[in-house]
């Protein structure tokens, strides 16, 4: 539909959407309302799944255009460009979306080149301003941040991920599915060998909430498994974290984006400072929080080895909560009894 905000699908190869294209959606839908338009999303693959179709609708896809062909996998731009350009010839979007994913970086630039429109690369925010969109986005490998907007339509873009607040899931929702034709083009490259990466049953590293990372100090690859711990402890019991830049003030963090100033500013996160929580019952976030107060403690030289610092602990507890069994249980260490008033709880 002319002047609507096309998002181009990002999937596994499965036939089913990426969650990126949640926060591509979640972008476009906005911008899109403000200027009484409406987001679509382009799926260029070789299988869509129903519920793959199903699941940008729930996103925000008021309309889908599946352009399903064994000819779109594996991908390459010298096939994807020309169908991409052909329809935004025929059909004029406002803009077209993509995600900063490999594919996506490339095929969005030859789309640009073939059309001569400008591309914002690795966007983090948008504005509209007197009909104009703004968009800004990195440069000088991060160091600052440039506002650029565009001379003609459409106005294409590519969405860092982890940066946008992703569409809600609306149960229910769907969007019209429509088949359009396209020339395609002869692959100017074969498929020699195709090799698929092993499943480890975590998420891609650009996909990844949390990213932990080492270097030439963990000696060997042996050592890695320090880094493997470290981060079930970091992403999967539910960590999470604010980075207040100490020279730009920057709020960094991958959920800044769905806090209300109120929040951040009841948070006191002064420059330099770093804030880390966990969310979930006591319990899970001590189990959490613990060790990582004590892995940053020795990581970051902050444990004076020569002192003796003694502590008393008084009403260690006898009994917790066990929410599998549903039942009270002994919590199993000499430094318990029961305490005044607490003996019924025994019975």
């Amino acid at each position: 539909m002319a002047g609507s905000f096309w998002c181009v699908v990002e999937d596994d190869r499965q036939g089913n959407p990426k969650k990126v294209m949640a926060e591509v959606l979640g972008e476009a839908s906005r911008l899109a309302s403000e200027m009484g338009a409406q987001a679509e999303a382009v799926w260029l693959t070789d299988k869509a799944t129903e519920a793959g179709i199903a699941q940008l609708g729930q996103w925000g896809a008021k309309r889908v255009l599946l352009l399903e062909n064994p000819a779109f996998a594996p991908y390459r731009g010298e096939v994807w460009a020309p169908v991409l350009a052909e329809l935004c010839q025929k059909e004029s979007p406002q803009a077209v979306f993509g995600a900063v994913t490999a594919r996506q970086r490339e095929v969005m630039a030859r789309l640009a080149a073939r059309l001569g429109a400008g591309l914002s690369a690795d966007s983090t925010a948008f504005a509209l301003e007197d009909g104009k969109l703004i968009a800004t986005r990195p440069i000088y490998a991060g160091k600052l941040l440039s506002k650029m907007t565009w001379v003609k339509t459409p106005w294409l873009a590519t969405l860092r991920p982890n940066v946008f607040k992703p569409a809600d899931s609306q149960a229910g929702a769907t969007g019209s599915v429509d088949r359009p034709a396209a020339t395609l083009p002869a692959a100017a490259m074969s498929l020699v060998e195709r090799r698929e990466e092993a499943a480890t049953g975590l998420p891609e590293l650009a996909e990844a909430e949390i990213v932990v990372s080492g270097g030439r100090g963990l000696k060997g690859p042996e050592n890695f498994v320090i880094l493997e711990e470290l981060a079930k402890v970091y992403g999967a019991k539910g960590l999470a974290y604010l980075i207040r830049d100490e020279e730009s003030g920057e709020l960094r963090s991958p959920i800044a984006k769905f806090l209300s100033d109120e929040e951040i500013d009841a948070l006191a996160i002064r420059p330099g400072e770093t804030l880390l929580f966990a969310a979930g019952g006591w319990a899970d976030t001590s189990k959490v929080l613990g060790p990582l107060r004590l892995h940053l403690g020795q990581e970051l030289g902050l444990v004076d080895e020569e002192a003796f610092s003694f502590l008393w602990v008084t009403d260690f507890p006898m009994f917790e909560w066990d929410d599998e069994e549903e039942r009270w249980g002994a919590v199993h260490h000499p430094f318990t009894r029961p305490t005044d008033g607490e003996s019924s709880r025994a019975s």
